[in-house]
């Protein structure tokens, strides 16, 4: 009887934070500038388990290059629709599905940035997210948080 009522009372206790876990990760835009929704993103960031890293087989090498060609393809993609990010500087929080496509892009001009209309960055973002899938995959959706600087200079 007492097993009964502690797991009882446990699951009374557990079952509101991951029904508010799940609420939180679905109520959340696909991109945000990082500040807004602070419990939502709180509960995306502790409900991402892998890297970037981890998912390039903790090769620093392949990690970094596939990085480095995700913001390539996302300067090229801006060019494109006649958006020029030179000067841009910002942090990038992105969180991607296992088949790597884009699920979360979350980020924040850094003070030294060249002024941009953080709307049109967000529809940038918003769309370049919609085709966009990064060429790794994994079991298990997987994050990458960094600084970003544009232009992108890779050898």
């Amino acid at each position: 009887m007492t097993r009964v009522l502690f797991f009882l009372a446990l699951s009374l206790f557990l079952l509101p934070m991951y029904a508010q876990n799940g609420n939180n990760n679905n109520d959340l835009p696909k991109v945000f500038v990082l500040g807004e929704h602070e419990s939502a993103y709180e509960h995306l960031v502790l409900s991402y388990k892998a890297t970037l890293l981890k998912v390039a087989g903790n090769d620093m090498q392949k990690a970094f290059d596939t990085w480095t060609s995700f913001l390539q393809e996302i300067e090229s993609y801006a060019q494109n629709q006649g958006m020029d990010l030179t000067g841009v500087k910002l942090w990038l929080h992105v969180f991607w599905n296992a088949d790597g496509s884009i699920n979360h892009i979350a980020f924040h001009l850094r003070p030294d940035s060249k002024n941009v209309d953080v709307e049109k960055l967000e529809q940038l973002f918003q769309s370049f997210s919609e085709f966009y899938r990064l060429p790794l995959t994994s079991d298990q959706p997987f994050m990458h948080y960094t600084t970003v600087t544009f232009p992108v200079f890779f050898n």
